[in-house]
């Protein structure tokens, strides 16, 4: 019999907390200290729901700018996560995957702190042209478990992405892009207004991609309508795939700093070539992601120093596949509301936290089984088709949330717990604390100790109404040297950066495209991330960072039906195949190492060396294991601003030394893209 909530229990912890942290009811109404102040640059708002500074922020947290995008020349939001330690994108003909710490697909986007992800699939994330850089104001990154706050699938850490605002933008902002030799083509628009009381805007884009890779062999497999394959000899031609397109609509209303709406609309098309392990045959593939979410938000103070906040989104994910002329469609609508109430204590030192939401989700077509299409391609072939198991479901989570924070003179200390009662899993709690000692301005350290749950996949939730879910254990310290001036000059600066972490995987469950889903696993991963800034200089920045992490635990077991043994007295005996791949968590070492010179006001060049270590993956039921070698990259970027009048342009030479290595596909390697050169202009009116 599944367990309700407790909610006495939550009740007694939230008592507990508040009086071990020290509630002051007298000084309810004071404005907390946590609260910062300082530059728009350095804030963070989804460590707490709250702007506050990434030293104050109860995480390991920091924040990418819009202007540092820009210099270094970056043009996807995959790029943009590769220059920060812990964090390693790979490419596979579908787009970018993201790894965390080395824990794959567990991260967490959103955007405007509206995840962009869905409960239908765990592959489809926003790393490539369909999410323009040009409408993002920031990046705000977490590393480490955030369900307390966020829920499931907060996983290994959150990536949200900001957008600009009205204020941001006054007028109309314009921008093309152009890249060579795999040709891109990008334009974007950007209208934005402040009029005190209210600010808006809205923001387009609209881009084609030419895939490198272009040819393929396997040009039809079946009659439109046809229970069988065409035979082999109709199969094999010569073809090319279509471009890549993209089409993205934002906007945002604000009125009085108290009420805002805000949306996404966005349509895409990948086009790109598959192809096997051992064999010549090649075909093509597409996935279509039209995402499209709709947000309010509404805040007001009430008595006795509470903050009142709502919010609630509805969003929709039509993800469509096709290989050849077999395709398959997903959708998933969620609609999401929560009611959050903050109230400062202990002399405006103090931040408690509570809230309550509740998510539904209606999923229609969600794959839950799959033929290995690779093989039903042979020749030999000439009966069946892949066959693709889809069923309907609705989801309903309800969550309940709270966390405290405390200042003291040298130390700031918080803690938090988080209930989600699903309806088709277990109930989990995710809990969190964290120890942040700050004893000068110039440097301070965090202790954190976090869990957090990941969203089973469909075949897992079908029919079943009691489940554990993936779960991680997190222990992280960093120790952290503020910017500080060194030496005689005031332009000499120094930042530097330590973090130790422990992720405990329990429950893992990998996907593969043979097997399906793996056997639950466990395992634990360790690391270090050590990062660097210097500027000796006002017109010379040096920037450094690297991540060194080491997997122990259990390979990823498999096992698929190969046949089912009917006897004479009608028993049947299944016959699987078994295999284990080993974890793959990507390269056990990156480095990244960026120069920017400034030789005059308006005139920045940039280059990015990047090393990642090689790595090992897995093809042909774990047969055959394949190396990924290591892979050193160079990529320089002219950026100016001004030169021409109310505009800034820029060069961005990607894989400088035209390095050509293989990288992990879906059935197999493939060579990953060459130099390639961008160009773009920016211009305000």
């Amino acid at each position: 019999m599944k367990q309700g909530i407790s909610i006495t229990f939550v009740i007694n912890f939230i008592m507990i907390l508040v009086h071990v942290f020290g509630v002051d009811n007298s000084l309810a109404n004071d404005r907390t200290e946590l609260v910062f102040v300082g530059e728009d640059i350095d804030v963070i708002t989804i460590a707490s729901k709250r702007a506050e500074s990434v030293k104050s922020a109860p995480a390991i947290a920091s924040v990418e700018t819009e202007n540092r995008l820009k210099t270094l020349g970056i043009q996807t939001l995959g790029e943009a996560l590769r220059l920060h330690s812990g964090f390693f994108t790979t490419k596979r003909e579908w787009g970018t995957q993201p790894f965390l710490r080395g824990i794959e697909e567990g991260i967490l986007f959103l955007y405007d702190s509206v995840p962009l992800t869905s409960d239908a699939t765990k592959t489809i994330h926003p790393l490539d042209e369909d999410l323009s850089l040009f409408f993002v104001k920031r990046l705000e990154l977490i590393k480490g478990p955030g369900s307390v706050i966020w829920g499931p699938d907060a996983f290994a850490g959150i990536v949200n992405v900001v957008p600009k605002r009205g204020r941001d933008v006054e007028g109309v902002d314009a921008q093309i892009v152009t890249g060579v030799p795999f040709g891109k083509a990008q334009v974007d628009f950007l209208w934005g207004k402040n009029k005190g009381l209210w600010e808006a805007l809205i923001g387009l884009s609209a881009s084609v991609t030419r895939p490198n890779n272009r040819d393929f062999t396997i040009v039809r497999f079946r009659e439109a309508g046809d229970s069988n394959p065409v035979p082999p000899e109709q199969r094999i031609g010569k073809s090319n795939i279509d471009d890549s397109k993209n089409v993205e609509l934002i906007f945002n209303f604000t009125w009085k700093d108290w009420l805002s709406l805000s949306g996404r609309w966005s349509e895409m098309e990948k086009n790109y070539v598959l192809s096997q392990t051992n064999n010549d045959l090649s075909w093509n593939g597409q996935r279509k992601s039209p995402f499209r979410f709709l947000k309010f938000e509404a805040k007001h103070p009430l008595t006795n120093g509470f903050t009142l906040t709502v919010n609630g989104y509805v969003n929709e994910l039509k993800f469509h596949q096709k290989e050849i002329d077999i395709s398959w469609e997903q959708t998933s609508r969620v609609y999401y509301g929560e009611v959050l109430f903050e109230r400062e204590f202990s002399k405006h030192l103090g931040l408690i936290t509570l809230g309550a939401g509740i998510r539904k989700n209606f999923i229609t077509g969600a794959v839950i089984g799959k033929s290995f299409i690779p093989d039903f391609l042979q020749p030999e072939n000439e009966l069946f088709i892949p066959k693709i198991d889809q069923e309907d479901f609705n989801t309903s989570l309800k969550s309940l949330f709270v966390q405290v924070r405390r200042h003291w003179s040298k130390i700031d200390a918080w803690a938090g717990l988080r209930v989600d009662d699903h309806n088709q899993y277990n109930i989990t709690w995710s809990h969190n604390i964290g120890l942040s000692y700050h004893p000068s301005f110039s440097w301070y350290m965090k202790f954190l100790y976090g869990t957090a749950f990941r969203t089973p996949y469909n075949q897992q939730l079908l029919g079943r109404t009691e489940l554990d879910p993936e779960s991680v254990n997190n222990v992280s310290i960093n120790f952290h040297l503020s910017p500080m001036t060194i030496g005689q000059s005031d332009h000499t600066q120094f930042e530097g950066d330590l973090t130790l972490f422990w992720n405990r995987l329990r429950h893992h469950v990998k996907e593969d495209p043979y097997a399906g889903l793996s056997n639950a696993g466990h395992g634990d991963i360790w690391g270090i991330e050590i990062g660097m800034n210097l500027k000796p200089s006002s017109w010379f920045k040096l920037w450094t960072n690297a991540t060194l992490q080491h997997y122990t635990g259990d390979d990823d077991a498999f096992k698929v039906l190969d046949f089912v043994f009917i006897r004479s007295d009608g028993t049947q005996i299944p016959h699987y195949t078994r295999w284990n791949s080993p974890f793959e968590k990507g390269p056990d070492v990156m480095t990244r190492l960026g120069i920017t010179i400034v030789p005059k006001d308006g005139v920045e060049l940039s280059t990015v060396l990047s090393y990642d270590g090689p790595w090992w993956v897995t093809y042909d039921k774990g047969k055959l294991r394949t190396k990924i070698e290591d892979k050193t990259t160079v990529d320089v970027t002219l950026h100016t601003k001004g030169l021409i009048p109310h505009s800034d342009a820029y060069i961005a030479i990607k894989n400088l030394l035209d390095e050509r290595n293989d990288v992990p596909g879906i059935y197999s390697t493939y060579r990953s893209p060459g130099i390639t050169v961008f160009l773009g202009l920016e211009t305000r009116f």
